[in-house]
């Protein structure tokens, strides 16, 4: 559907995936207010990489240990999609936790055997080990969402949608909504006016109706600050990229500014779909 939709932007739209489909490039022409600190990482790197390192280059970031012992480091491919091997790292006390964000680690999944907190080049290693591939990896710090919202594990994270009519054309918000993480694996998709999604499968629990009901109630009142950042600042991110019709983002809702996890010029329709039946009105019998 959405390359039958751009073939009235002959060609135009290319640059703009290229850039969306390469997360560090994309971070690079991103503004500093919005990005949380990241470098590349490479398995082999035998040329200079603008923000990589690797064992071949003593240097590492002056985050890196910090955040390492803290909220945690998250790697995930240069060039993923669907949540694909995102998985935060923290090193508390002698061993290092990890957490697939998006999907359940393998039971037989290898934990690192170090006594020391991991270098960048070690901690990619044994992400490879992890996802069994030897791809680049982009490492960044974990990112917290503002005290404004409820506590959740991990981070709300605020997809919106924006839109161009045409390559000259005004820029606008399409759709906008909170993937909400609820305890025990479950996650509710609510929008930015507290309308909630059904969930499907298993009824929900108790205390996951109750986390779900603080979260629909707090939109319900009003959308916070942080949550209206991500929009503007999803209207403004676009405008700076090459031509395209569409760009779904990802953002953490932080304070004072929202921080840019990725845009994806080829998102699933399946929930913008069905928010925008939520708001059909009703057939006239």
């Amino acid at each position: 559907m959405h390359a039958k939709r751009r073939r009235q932007w002959p060609d135009q739209c290319r640059p703009a995936l290229k850039l969306l489909a390469d997360k560090a490039a994309l971070l690079d022409c991103t503004p500093e207010r919005w990005r949380a600190p990241f470098t590349l990482l490479h398995p082999q790197q035998n040329t200079h990489q603008p923000h990589g390192i690797d064992e071949g280059y003593p240097e590492i970031p002056n985050w890196w240990w910090e955040t390492l012992r803290a909220e945690g480091v998250v790697l995930k491919p240069q060039r993923g999609h669907a949540g694909r091997g995102v998985i935060r790292f923290r090193w508390s006390g002698s061993a290092l936790e990890q957490q697939a964000l998006f999907r359940r680690l393998p039971a037989d999944a290898p934990h690192a055997a170090d006594a020391e907190p991991p270098t960048p080049a070690q901690l990619l290693a044994h992400w490879h080990r992890l996802c069994r591939s030897d791809e680049p990896a982009l490492a960044a710090s974990y990112l917290c969402h503002s005290t404004d919202l409820p506590a959740t594990d991990p981070a709300v994270v605020v997809r919106v949608i924006t839109s161009r009519p045409s390559p000259e054309g005004p820029v606008a918000v399409r759709q906008a909504w909170l993937e909400v993480p609820l305890c025990d694996g479950a996650v509710a998709f609510i929008s930015a006016d507290g309308v909630s999604l059904p969930n499907p499968g298993e009824p929900l629990t108790a205390a996951q109706q109750d986390a779900l009901m603080r979260w629909t109630q707090q939109l319900q009142s009003g959308a916070p600050l942080c949550v209206r950042a991500c929009l503007d600042a999803a209207k403004d991110m676009h405008q700076r990229l090459p031509p395209i019709d569409q760009v779904a983002w990802d953002w953490i809702p932080a304070s004072p500014e929202p921080l840019l996890l990725e845009g994806n010029g080829g998102f699933g329709l399946l929930v913008p779909q069905l928010f925008a039946q939520l708001n059909t009105p009703a057939l006239q019998l």
